[in-house]
């Protein structure tokens, strides 16, 4: 499905800073020569996560009820192309092109000055690059999505993506205080009893938070380091240059914009459930549905019920952080976010009221929100 926009947006207001960002620790770029039609690598090695917010900043006006919904995209060649992007140049040097692949879906948005100007969904046969939720053919994914770029008019020159949370770690870990002991190493110690993969196995990126009673506690992520070379080298194949990486769950957190919530997102076979507390994200979760066709109503049932026991979990004190308020809202984002009755049968799984959607940027009335939301997540993060 194809939505786009006539309607250009007002400039955003000016906002306070809105994302707090982690140090980086540098992953390997691969370095084995290209074909001939592909040219080189890119040399800005990608971000990878950072702190979804600091404080809540000023949401945009709000939206009409009458918008498109759905993410289901006719063939490519019978879908009508959305407006292409502006190549005036943004505050960032050229308009940044995001994209998120949920399931068998590619969702692209494009961005210039903070502003969304152009969208577009294609549907796809994952199993053509995919294997478990992992890709095993990042070429051929990486032509793909070059060539849907260039038909579609988006820049591929400053691309952000995002990364599904399989195979990925999120802990927070509590750093003891001492003289003389670097904070790294300190962190390398606690890293390594806390983490099932290998520290060298992995992209590894952390935020300290202030002292307590003499102790310092971190919010961790952990990437395995196939992953991303699988999204460098793909998109090195579709020609582009990738700016930014960033976890789909704290795009989400970042598009969302609120202190306490409950994110249960579904994309495909996959869902990402997340307790944000104090805007971070203090339990995260990522589970499989199974290869085999599930009934759309078993499958909700499944996730809704993950979802509870998530929320029990951490509300008995497990997982060891601040207490989740008991008014925080429950989020329910892609495919979700389409199902007009998970939100009528959530009251009997969840004791949490279904929050509205409100990211801090403008965007145009007609953009199918549900649908964009890991894009926007992406967006802000450059903003």
């Amino acid at each position: 499905m194809t939505t786009d926009s006539n309607q250009q947006p007002e400039p955003p207001q000016e906002r306070r800073s809105l994302l707090d960002r982690l140090p980086i620790l540098q992953p390997d770029v691969p370095t084995e020569t290209p074909e001939a039609e592909v040219p080189p690598p890119p040399t800005v090695v990608p971000e990878v996560v950072e702190r979804v917010i600091e404080e809540p900043v000023a949401v945009s006006p709000p939206r009409p009820q009458e918008r498109p919904s759905g993410v289901t995209a006719p063939p490519l060649p019978q879908a009508a192309p959305s407006p292409p992007p502006s190549r005036k140049r943004s505050f960032f040097g050229e308009p940044v092109t995001t994209l998120s692949i949920d399931g068998a879906s590619l969702s692209v948005v494009s961005s210039n000055r903070g502003m969304v100007e152009s969208w577009y969904t294609a549907e796809f046969d994952s199993t053509r690059f995919f294997r478990e939720g992992y890709i095993y053919d990042p070429r051929g994914l990486g032509t793909f999505i070059g060539d849907l770029l260039r038909e579609k008019g988006f820049s591929p020159k400053h691309i952000v993506c995002a990364l599904p949370g399989i195979g990925c770690e999120f802990n927070t870990v509590t750093i003891p205080t001492m003289k003389k002991v670097s904070v790294e190493k300190m962190m390398n110690l606690e890293l390594k009893k806390v983490m099932t993969t290998p520290v060298e196995e992995t992209h590894v990126t952390w935020h300290v938070f202030p002292d307590r009673m003499g102790k310092r506690r971190a919010f961790v992520v952990a990437v395995p380091n196939g992953i991303i070379e699988s999204w460098v080298e793909a998109c090195h194949a579709a020609g582009g240059t990738l700016h930014g990486m960033d976890m789909r769950i704290l795009a989400l957190a970042r598009a969302i914009n609120r202190k306490d919530g409950i994110i249960v997102h579904r994309g495909g076979n996959w869902v990402e459930i997340a307790i944000v507390v104090n805007f971070v994200p203090a339990l995260v979760r990522c589970l499989s549905l199974g290869d085999q066709y599930m009934e759309p109503e078993m499958a909700t049932t499944h996730v809704l019920n993950q979802a509870s026991f998530t929320i029990n979990f951490y509300a008995g004190g497990s997982a060891g952080g601040d207490p989740l308020p008991d008014d925080a809202p429950v989020y329910l984002t892609g495919d979700l976010a389409t199902d007009p009755e998970v939100a009528d049968s959530i009251a009997g799984y969840i004791d949490h009221p279904v929050g509205a959607i409100q990211p801090p940027l403008v965007y145009p009335p007609n953009l199918p929100l549900e649908q964009y939301l890991v894009n926007i997540g992406l967006v802000l993060k450059k903003t």
